[in-house]
């Protein structure tokens, strides 16, 4: 009631409760259809709600309601979602359309409480652009009810069409119990934290081959957490936690917040961690682990499967749809974000021919040039333009390729003291000389660039042949020497002295000056020539970004090189949190030039190791533990249309693989490369006999008589012994001596249908 001597409301407890029931009653008289609506007059000094459907409507909606609500000097009618996420989803996309149908309303985020998390979803809600004015005076009061009043008619009318089509969605989009509760933890993770969870959940369905209904693999959730489960252990897990938020099973403690699993023999670790990094820099670790755990079990103990879960790991239109319920992403975010999980060190590992240095051009262009689009009709023109882009990148030096071999050594890969070019006097000298790997880590960290610097000195070099020698004096004590160019374009010092030592100032040493101010050696003359060629020629030192793109090194073979020599102390440096932008960046001094050197976090590894050479297993462990592998299988798939008569070669490669798993193992399996050219008869004989035979030899040491299981009487036969043994001591003679070999070749297409028992 007003305070009649002060003529004012006592509160707003007061004004907004007098408000909401006048107008209720002269929307009475009115006859206005709201008043068979639900008005709930709540005890808040805030707030009035108003149900969105009529109180004796088939659907009630109690998830959305017209609110008069109270803002510090303005009151208004608004439309609130409350319910569940999956609602205010619904809610939100129809609402987007009506404030564009609509200029006089407008959506704003609100939260329980008045705060909103940006982290978060939030509830949007429709509010009328134009306020109301109200105060405490009971002469103000009829104008405010008025307008108030006026306000939620046009509101009504307004909503009436979206209200219909929520109506229509809620009823065709009804769900289940199970998806809802999936929901409800989903809605409680940040986006990243679900796209990191289902994008490292994604490599585990690939390294395990997994499909739906496997009995060994349980997916469940629970009031807090997401839950991948492998027989009768948690592998894969995404918690709603503050000290964590991911757990995984390793072989390895890789947490500090582990628990080693009992048994004999030794059992592996379930480690919770807080960072997704670190299940990044233990991917091989966690992956193997979780194989082990597969491979191992018969059937999972748990019963809680969730379906719906099941379902948004291997459908991914499915997935997009109920992250997009959950966080407003739109699937096109999502798959960009997933995309962009790229490891800093890689190692793509298979049998052979299977395509991983041909995948290596793909991962380092995706690092290299995120935005690169490939172009083309055609498979042909697609990877034309591919491999177009992956020139260019190598041309301008942000990706570089390197082979590793028996020899290979730190001193080509890191740096080295090297010869340098004999004096005229036969003297032979010696320089360090940095590898491939510190050399894309020095550019990969250049903030300056000295523009055309190779014609620069180019020129510098060749005035200098044409004069024979010039005479530069050195910087402090004026001393006169000779500059001559020899055949490698080493500016070669020469003193004017009795005794005179030939100094080579190279030209990777005088641009380091230049730009740097680094001098490596022979001070001096260093900063003799260096000066000069500033003086005298067009040195423009430009500010460069290098820190801002991304370069990428290529090792071939990475398993056939000793890496631990190769590497060196550096192996410590390749963990992300070690490398120079690293919240733990760790600095060693080079042992031949004495200087400092961290790796750029911009740098990545991609390796390239054949199984059927070696192992992951054998690798060094400190290797293996910074590394993410990533296999590379056999794709018979892309063989299907390779059509011979009554077979394709999709089916011959499969029968082939199958046969020689259960003989040997899954690492010596032939990739498909070796007949994606294969167009005729005259190719496949060519391809087995030079290609696929002798691999076969090679993994079962000439035992043709496992060859023969594999290929079959098309191709191998049994040699006839005509052996007479001579006589010696006691030693038994064989009865039976029983030996194969390979045959002639003549109708290659025969000798295939005998292979698949046609």
């Amino acid at each position: 009631m007003a305070n009649n001597s002060e003529d004012r409301f006592t509160g707003n407890d007061e004004l907004i409760s007098r408000l909401f029931n006048d107008i209720k009653n002269d929307l009475k008289k009115e006859g206005h259809p709201l008043i068979n609506h639900k008005w709930i007059d709540k005890n808040s000094d805030k707030y009035r709600l108003i149900s969105i459907t009529p109180e004796y409507s088939e659907i009630q909606l109690l998830e959305l309601h017209f609110e008069l609500f109270r803002y510090s000097k303005l009151i208004c009618f608004e439309i609130h979602p409350e319910g569940n996420f999956v609602e205010k989803q619904r809610f939100s996309k129809l609402a987007q359309d009506f404030v564009t149908n609509f200029s006089s309303y407008k959506l704003t985020d609100w939260s329980v409480g008045g705060e909103v998390d940006s982290s978060k979803f939030q509830n949007k809600k429709i509010i009328p652009i134009n306020k109301v004015k109200y105060s405490f005076k009971a002469g103000d009061y009829a104008e405010t009810r008025d307008s108030l009043k006026l306000q939620l008619k046009r509101i009504y009318e307004d909503f009436i069409p979206t209200r219909d089509q929520y109506i229509s969605l809620k009823l065709k989009d009804k769900m289940d119990e199970a998806e809802l509760n999936l929901l409800k933890v989903l809605n409680q993770f940040k986006e990243e934290e679900k796209l990191n969870f289902f994008s490292f959940l994604d490599k585990i369905v690939n390294h395990l081959d997994l499909k739906t209904n496997d009995f060994k693999i349980n997916y469940s959730i629970a009031n807090k957490r997401l839950n991948f489960i492998v027989g009768q252990r948690y592998c894969w897990n995404l918690y709603s936690d503050n000290d964590y938020k991911y757990a995984a099973i390793s072989e390895n403690r890789i947490s500090e917040n582990s628990k080693n699993y009992k048994g004999n023999p030794p059992q592996p670790f379930f480690n919770k961690l807080k960072d997704f990094k670190n299940v990044l820099y233990n991917e091989s670790d966690i992956l193997e682990s979780t194989r082990k755990e597969y491979e191992g079990s018969l059937k999972s103990g748990y019963n809680s499967n969730n379906k719906y879960f099941e379902k948004a790991v291997f459908n991914l239109d499915y997935r997009k749809k109920i992250m997009s319920i959950d966080d407003f992403s739109n699937t096109e975010q999502i798959s960009t974000e997933q995309k962009s999980v790229i490891n800093l060190n890689t190692i793509l590992y298979g049998p052979p021919g299977t395509g991983k240095t041909y995948k290596t051009k793909e991962l380092a262009i995706q690092i290299a040039n995120p935005s690169f689009q490939v172009t083309g009709s055609n498979s042909i023109d697609k990877r034309k333009s591919l491999v177009n882009e992956y020139d260019r990148l190598f041309e301008n030096g942000q990706i570089v390729f390197t082979t590793f071999h028996q020899s290979y050594s730190y001193e080509d890969f890191i740096e080295g003291i090297k010869p340098i070019p004999p004096t005229t006097e036969g003297e032979i000298g010696y320089e360090v000389l940095s590898g491939i790997f510190k050399n894309i880590c020095d550019q990969a960290s250049e903030k300056k660039n000295v523009f055309n610097f190779e014609e620069i000195y180019s020129n510098y070099a060749n005035d200098v042949i044409e004069q024979g020698t010039i005479v530069l004096e050195t910087p402090v004590h004026k001393k006169p020497f000779q500059v001559r160019i020899n055949s490698k374009e080493t500016s070669v010092a020469i003193p004017k002295t009795e005794s005179a030592t030939e100094m080579g100032i190279t030209k990777e040493m005088l641009k380091d000056y230049i730009l740097n101010g680094n001098i490596r050696d022979w001070k001096p003359y260093t900063i003799a020539i260096g000066k000069y060629l500033t003086d005298n020629y067009s040195v423009k030192i430009s500010q460069v970004e290098n820190e801002k793109k991304n370069y990428v090194i290529i090792i071939d073979e990475i398993n056939r090189g000793n890496v631990s020599s190769i590497f060196g102390e550096l192996i410590t440096l390749l963990e992300a949190d070690k490398r120079s932008n690293g919240d733990e960046k760790v600095i060693v001094k080079l042992p031949y030039s004495k200087k400092p050197f961290s790796i750029p976090g911009n740098v990545y590894i991609i390796g390239t190791m054949n199984t059927a050479d070696r192992s992951v297993e054998a690798l060094d462990t400190a290797l293996r533990r910074r590394f993410a592998f990533e296999e590379v299988l056999p794709k018979p798939e892309l063989l299907s249309e390779h059509q011979f008569g009554d077979f394709n070669l999709s089916e011959v490669l499969k029968t082939i693989n199958d046969r020689i798993e259960v003989l040997l193992d899954r690492d010596h399996t032939i990739g498909h490369s070796y007949f994606l050219k294969v167009r005729s008869s005259e190719d496949l004989k060519y391809v087995f006999e030079n290609k696929i035979i002798p691999l076969l030899q090679e993994y079962f040491y000439h035992d043709y008589g496992k060859i023969g299981l594999i290929l079959g009487e098309g191709f191998v036969q049994k040699k006839e012994n005509k052996v007479t043994f001579a006589k010696f001591d006691e030693v038994d003679v064989p009865d039976e001596f029983v030996t194969y070999e390979l045959k002639t070749i003549e109708n290659i297409e025969e000798a295939i249908k005998t292979l698949l028992n046609k």
